[in-house]
C-alpha cells in the first residue's frame, strides 16, 4: 500500500512540475502588452483615402488623389508613380500666379517623418496622362508608388465621378459651396490644356 501511495505521489508531483514549467513559459507571452508604438513601426507608411476620377468623354487625362501618412516612419521621398492605364503619371501642384492658375510638375515629393502628403482636388494631385483606356466609375485602377526608402508600394484605387464625402478637403480651406466644389473637382484634369503647365 505504501508503495502504491508513494508512486501516486511521485506521479502527481511530476504532473504538477510539468504544468508549472509550461505556465512559466507560455503565460508571459500571452500576457505581454501590445505596444501601439510597435504597431506603428510595423505599419510604417500609411496610404489611405485614395480614389481616381473617372475620365470625361474621350479625354486622355485624369487625376488621382490619395493621402500618404508618414507619421510613424523615417523621412522618405516619393520618387515616382505609375499605372498601366496611363502612359505617364506626374506629381502636380496647382498655384495661383495673379489671375493665372499654374500647374507645375514635381520630379519628386519629400515626405518628412511626422508629416503627410495629401493629394486632393484643387491642390497637389497625381495627373494620369495619355490614358490607354477609358476610366469609368467603378473601375479599379492599380498604381505603383516608388519611395526612396520604403521601396515600391502597390495600391488599387476605385474610380469615381466625384470626390467621396470622406476625402480630404484641405486643412486651411474654408467650406465651399457645391458649385465651387464641383468646379474645383473638374479643374485638375478637364481644364488641364487650358492652364499654363510649367515643369520645374
Amino acid at each position: 500500500m505504501k508503495s502504491l501511495v508513494s508512486s501516486s505521489r511521485a506521479t502527481f508531483t511530476k504532473v504538477c512540475t510539468a504544468l508549472l514549467l509550461a505556465s512559466t513559459v507560455t503565460l508571459p507571452l500571452a500576457a505581454a502588452p501590445f505596444s501601439a508604438a510597435q504597431a506603428h513601426e510595423d505599419v510604417g507608411l500609411v496610404i489611405s483615402d485614395g480614389w481616381v476620377r473617372a475620365s470625361l468623354g474621350a479625354g486622355k487625362t485624369t487625376a488621382a488623389y490619395i493621402t500618404l501618412d508618414n507619421s510613424h516612419g523615417p523621412s522618405d521621398t516619393l520618387l515616382s508613380v505609375s499605372t498601366p492605364v496611363a502612359k505617364a503619371t506626374e506629381i502636380h501642384t496647382m498655384t495661383m500666379d495673379g489671375d493665372i492658375m499654374r500647374m507645375r510638375q514635381m520630379e519628386t515629393a519629400p515626405l518628412p517623418n511626422g508629416e503627410k502628403l495629401v493629394f486632393q482636388p484643387g491642390g497637389m494631385h497625381l495627373m494620369l496622362i495619355g490614358l490607354t483606356t477609358k476610366v469609368e466609375a467603378g473601375d479599379e485602377v492599380p498604381l505603383t508608388f516608388v519611395f526612396e526608402k520604403a521601396g515600391e508600394k502597390e495600391v488599387t484605387l476605385k474610380a469615381m465621378k466625384k470626390a467621396p464625402s470622406a476625402a480630404p478637403t484641405g486643412e486651411h480651406k474654408m467650406p465651399a459651396s457645391s458649385m465651387e466644389t464641383e468646379m474645383e473637382d473638374k479643374m485638375d484634369h478637364s481644364m488641364h490644356d487650358m492652364m499654363k503647365h510649367d515643369a520645374e
